[in-house]
């Protein structure tokens, strides 16, 4: 099995959350069948939505690739990083490493082809939707991305920073308003694409049309270390 590094802290709940999804996902029938994992949970990295919205000068990038080289000089086979918006930065921190990284935006645009779905709404921090990276990718391979109006992303930036950061209790109604103005739109699935609105799948189940970027990197982070089971949930 391959030893996996996690680059974690963005947030803390978040890292928690991705590592339980890791060992649910795990073909596993006693404690040493289960893969050998290091996480570096560094919450002080540079805020990443005020970067790339242009509100700091602080780049979190360096120090997201040093976390990266601390992982493999500590023994690390593979990484994986449970943040979408962290993705804008992926290039640097793959390029500071000489083991591979997994792409979540990339495996789940594989994910989304492979189901043929052409068209999907996005819900996450306004830097991953404002940036354009997610539907860049999207869009390359045929897949039409719809993002929220206005006021259904003040409503994911809401329950995103005034409540799931905040450790408060969180009023899904938000998430599942913005979503229905996205399925109205023509959307056949909504990307959960912050690791921040997974937490809410500890709370609540979501419908099928639903997809959750933290599973498809949990997936194929523990296929790529040898363990997934038969069938993984997704």
């Amino acid at each position: 099995m391959k030893k996996l590094g996690i680059i974690g802290g963005l947030g803390p709940m978040a890292t928690a959350c991705f590592f339980e999804r890791i060992i649910n996902m795990s073909k596993a029938d006693c404690d040493q069948d289960h893969m050998e994992i290091l996480i570096h949970n560094k919450p002080g990295i540079p805020k990443r939505v005020e970067y790339i919205l242009g509100m700091s000068e602080e780049n979190p990038g360096p120090v997201l690739a040093e976390v990266a080289r601390g992982l493999q000089q500590a023994g690390a086979q593979m990484l994986a990083m449970p943040c979408v918006t962290a993705h804008y930065f992926y290039e640097e921190i793959a390029a500071s490493v000489d083991i591979p990284m997994l792409n979540m935006v990339d495996e789940t645009v594989k994910y989304l082809k492979g189901r043929e779905i052409r068209s999907v709404g996005i819900l996450g921090t306004q830097a991953t939707v404002q940036s354009g990276f997610l539907q860049k990718k999207l869009g390359e391979q045929g897949i039409r991305a719809l993002a929220p109006s206005q006021e259904g992303q003040e409503k994911i930036n809401h329950l995103i920073f005034k409540e799931l950061k905040v450790n408060r209790e969180p009023d899904v109604s938000r998430l599942y308003e913005a979503a229905q103005e996205l399925l109205e739109a023509g959307a056949q699935r909504i990307l959960l694409s912050c690791t921040d609105l997974s937490i809410l799948g500890q709370r609540v189940s979501f419908p099928s049309q639903y997809l959750d970027l933290m599973d498809i990197l949990a997936m194929r982070a523990v296929e790529e270390c040898g363990r997934l089971k038969a069938n993984p949930g997704l």
